[in-house]
Order: structure tokens, then C-alpha cells, then sequence
């Protein structure tokens, strides 16, 4: 009886802390989410790479949680300057920081889903 005590207890933290984590990853895309909507339509394009920084802030922190998907965000930000050569970009699988590249350079699938945009571009470039 101990024991199913303590895995409901155990189960219960998880599920905790992923409602934390989830909860995180709400506050920190909500502003994103405003400048997708309310300010980047009034700008020029201008990040080189596809899916936008902006998406792949989001879609990194609903992939990899609070921590660690804003520091792939921060870093994805970081490398988009004048001098990046910009290109598809896609978010890391699970497990990865960065996306896993095959023998012949194509890109790998990820683990969990991508925004419908990027997957259409890499297909295309990929040539699948």
C-alpha cells in the first residue's frame, strides 16, 4: 500500500512540474505571441531563416519547456545577424540542442511536430 502511495505521490510531482513548466512556457510565449500579431505585420521582413525567430521561440518553448527552450530561442536570436548565411533552421529533437544532420548534410525528422510552414520548405529543399 506503501508503495502505490508513494507512486501516486510521485505522479503527482510530475504532473506538478509539468504544469509548472507549462505555465512558464505560457508567460513567455504570450509576448511573442503580441509581436507576432500586433507588431510584426507593420515591419519589413527581415530574419533569414525560416520559421521566423519569433516562431522558433515558440515553438522551442512548447518543445523543450521554459529552461531550455529559451535558451534556444536566446541563441537562435543570437545567430541571426547580418553576417548568418539564414537558411532552414529547424528545432532540435528532444534530447538535442541542435538539429541532427545525416551523412549526405539533409536534415533529420524531429521527434515531435513542427510548424506545418517549416516542414514544407525542408521538404521542398530536402527534395523528399
Amino acid at each position: 500500500m506503501r508503495r502505490l502511495a508513494a507512486s501516486v505521490a510521485s505522479a503527482y510531482d510530475v504532473m506538478w512540474v509539468r504544469g509548472v513548466g507549462r505555465f512558464l512556457s505560457m508567460l513567455l510565449v504570450a509576448p511573442i505571441l503580441v509581436y507576432q500579431r500586433l507588431i510584426s505585420p507593420a515591419l519589413p521582413p527581415s530574419c533569414k531563416y525560416h520559421p521566423s525567430c519569433s516562431q522558433y521561440a515558440v515553438d522551442a518553448l512548447w518543445g523543450h519547456g521554459p529552461f531550455k527552450g529559451l535558451a534556444l530561442g536566446s541563441a537562435r536570436i543570437a545567430r541571426c545577424n547580418p553576417w548568418s548565411g539564414g537558411g532552414v533552421n529547424p528545432i532540435p529533437s528532444r534530447g538535442h540542442w541542435r538539429a541532427e544532420c545525416g551523412t549526405d548534410g539533409h536534415l533529420r525528422p524531429t521527434n515531435f511536430d513542427i510548424t506545418p510552414s517549416a516542414r514544407t520548405v525542408a521538404t521542398t529543399i530536402q527534395g523528399a
